[in-house]
């Protein structure tokens, strides 16, 4: 993996870990639902980067069913809600 790739990786690590934390101590349930948006938009970047990477095409369908379900449908049925 190349140096840049590997930053990457971790930088969205990173920022799941304090999105994360950001959704423990969060009580309005709003942001609630746009915290776990972002989470799954920080997920795909991150299964997309290593799919790159890696060459392994089966990592863009994963990143794809990610974003549909957990960035569109997901928050949309809970907004609904």
């Amino acid at each position: 993996m190349h140096p840049f790739a590997t930053q990457l990786v971790n930088l969205f690590a990173s920022l799941l870990l304090l999105i994360a934390f950001a959704m423990l101590s969060q009580r309005r349930i709003v942001t609630l639902i746009h915290l776990f948006a972002l989470q799954g938009l920080v997920l795909t970047c991150s299964t997309v980067t290593v799919a790159y990477v890696t060459g392994q095409g089966h990592l863009y369908y994963s990143a794809t069913i990610t974003f549909v379900l957990k960035v569109l449908v997901l928050p949309y049925i809970l907004h609904r809600l």
